[in-house]
């Protein structure tokens, strides 16, 4: 794989990073496009009724790799450098976490529910947060 440098706004590296991970994830050739979440998305609420059960059907859904994120970022206090997390995983760097982060975040949209992941920054350094509303229901609910 080779190595390209591109400039980019210190402020929309993380979702640069996310945006790169998306479009290695797919196929050569394939088309994609951005979505915003849409403003009928309900937030994470563990006292809804039902949302014990969406997060739960989240998490069934959800790979190894995918929980393991969710349960590292959990562990170490909601944030971390994408670097670090890569490292904890085992994975060969910061774009495979971006990937990771964008299949949990789409499983989240598929239930009408906003982002469980945001990249961040970090210092000069690129980072992953866990929603502290997903977090909550997580706790309630399927997480460990």
């Amino acid at each position: 794989m080779g190595d390209v440098t591109v400039p980019v706004p210190e402020e929309r590296v993380g979702e640069f990073l996310s945006h790169a991970g998306a479009w290695l994830q797919s196929p050569p050739g394939s088309l994609w496009q951005v979505t915003k979440p849409t403003p009928e998305m309900l937030p994470w609420d563990h006292g809804r009724a039902g949302e014990l059960a969406i997060a739960a059907s989240l998490w069934s859904e959800l790979d190894t790799e995918q929980k393991k994120v969710v349960e590292t970022l959990h562990a170490e206090g909601g944030e971390m450098e994408a670097s670090e997390l890569a490292k904890l995983l085992g994975v060969s760097g910061e774009i495979a976490v971006q990937q990771q982060v964008r299949k949990v975040n789409l499983a989240c949209k598929a239930r009408g529910r906003p982002d469980a992941l945001a990249s961040t920054a970090i210092g000069d350094r690129r980072g992953v947060k866990l929603a502290a509303d997903f977090a909550n229901v997580l706790l309630l609910g399927p997480c460990p």
